[in-house]
């Protein structure tokens, strides 16, 4: 034993001569069953949350991009940036409807927090085993969630409005999927803001211009008869 001296300053440091395991956070305990259950539970075909696609011209070339990003053996998340309105999302509805068949799943995401992120992968839970997440808590849920993922391949995650890019990290580390993430934050914001150059698989796309998108539209149908010899004109 050493007459060194260890200090710990902040929530969930920890300090000691000696560490064999060290708790400092939540932690989420799952039975072995429900561990297993992550391995062998399947997904329904064809399973998916994704909004309706409205009518929608125009994006071509993104479009084009988001598919050989995510094709690259490379890269598992592309990022679209731009400002609020520009049609990003949009853009990744676009996407994923575009290429429904090539995934077993594709979930849309509502990441804006850690919290709403939680919420939407404790819902897919719900729909993938939905005997025990019917009464367990959200976060066992997610962590559910997050497990299944990491053994199953060929699915879309859509994080949609990400404010924090770090938020995103424990599930692009896997890669079983792809993951398409929008966000508002620009290169131009401190380099403390912006998304992580450190992860050379998040390839990003800026659109600066509104989609060219619009509702379908019924027009009202107007029949008209040419007047026959004894109607009047």
């Amino acid at each position: 034993m050493t007459d060194s001296t260890f200090q710990a300053i902040g929530a969930g440091s920890v300090a000691a001569h000696h560490i064999g395991t060290a708790i400092t956070g939540p932690v989420n305990v799952l039975t072995a069953e429900l561990l297993n259950s992550a391995r062998d539970v399947q997904a329904p075909a064809g399973l998916t949350n994704l909004p309706s696609l409205p009518l929608c011209f125009g994006r071509t070339s993104e479009l084009d991009w988001l598919r050989g990003t995510l094709g690259q053996p490379a890269a598992g998340t592309a990022v679209v940036q731009g400002l609020g309105g520009v049609g990003k999302s949009t853009l990744a509805l676009a996407y994923a409807h575009r290429h429904r068949r090539d995934y077993t799943v594709m979930w849309w995401v509502a990441a804006a927090s850690p919290d709403h992120i939680e919420q939407s992968l404790a819902d897919l839970a719900l729909r993938l085993i939905p005997v025990w997440a019917g009464s367990a808590s959200t976060e066992d849920r997610a962590a559910w969630a997050t497990l299944w993922l990491q053994w199953h391949p060929g699915w879309l995650l859509i994080f949609d409005d990400v404010e924090n890019p770090a938020d995103l990290q424990p599930y692009v580390s896997t890669p079983n999927g792809h993951v398409i993430a929008t966000s508002r934050r620009s290169a131009s914001r401190p380099p403390s803001q912006r998304w992580p150059s450190m992860y050379s698989t998040w390839l990003q796309r800026v659109i600066s211009s509104v989609a060219r998108c619009s509702a379908r539209l019924r027009r009202p149908t107007v029949k008209y008869r040419r007047p026959g010899p004894s109607q009047p004109t």
